[in-house]
């Protein structure tokens, strides 16, 4: 259990302040008999970057954040917390919004093409409370494949339809020990909005992500899908960021 605070106080303030963490991870320990052991830190500093530094010492499997939505001006220029972990751990990032006793059993899947779509199947295992996986693969056709299916989008869009079936009865057969049912939805449009749409649709009790994390000019040229459901979004996220990058 990890605070964070900007501000350097002086050693009793700092004393107090570790202790009433401490206290609060005894009450947690106390009630969920699951949990062996509790550790805390007191950081003073830049959040994000202390975070990291801390998961990576104790070489955590999950980096748990809770989420308010932005409000003022400032906070609509400035990366968050999760935005910034994304760029400095290639961890999980779990990011709650609304904290709950009930588990996970709902995961919608934001499959992408390739490399990242194996890879958020995957992160998808880690919750093994899951009765029922959504996948949802966003496309927008390019002019090459526009020309190829002689303009015919619904031609397209069952090319990309069918891919994302076997895609899933491939990560079936993988892993034949799993009971949970899977639906396949491709849909045309940008992908912050489809899975916006598709949080509103299906109610998912967690959305999973695997995301490239672009940085600089390229997070600027092209925006950020997970930057935007951190930011915007209204249902608990499962984040990583792929080793690559």
């Amino acid at each position: 259990m990890v605070h964070v605070d900007a501000r350097r106080d002086d050693e009793t303030d700092r004393a107090r302040a570790a202790g009433n963490l401490k206290a609060i991870a005894d009450a947690e320990a106390s009630t969920s008999p699951c949990i062996a052991h509790v550790r805390t830190h007191l950081a003073t500093g830049d959040p994000a970057p202390c975070i990291a530094e801390i998961a990576e010492r104790h070489d955590v499997d999950l980096i748990l954040l809770g989420a308010h939505h932005k409000a003022g001006w400032k906070e609509h220029l400035l990366p968050t917390v999760a935005e910034q972990l994304l760029r400095l751990t290639h961890r999980p990032v779990l990011v709650v919004r609304r904290p709950s006793d009930a588990p996970y059993h709902r995961l919608l899947v934001a499959v992408a093409d390739g490399v990242l779509a194996q890879s958020t199947l995957d992160l998808a295992l880690a919750v093994t409370s899951l009765d029922e996986i959504v996948a949802v693969h966003a496309f927008v056709p390019d002019l090459r494949n526009r020309i190829l299916a002689g303009g015919d989008v619904s031609r397209i869009w069952r090319d990309q339809q069918e891919a994302l079936e076997s895609t899933l009865q491939g990560f079936a057969a993988r892993n034949p020990q799993l009971r949970f049912s899977t639906n396949a939805i491709a849909v045309v449009g940008d992908t912050g909005d489809v899975l916006r749409q598709a949080e509103q649709d299906f109610s998912p009790d967690l959305t999973v992500i695997v995301t490239h994390a672009l940085r600089g000019l390229a997070r600027a040229l092209h925006g950020s899908i997970a930057d935007t459901l951190i930011e915007a979004g209204e249902h608990d996220l499962l984040l990583q960021a792929t080793a690559a990058d």
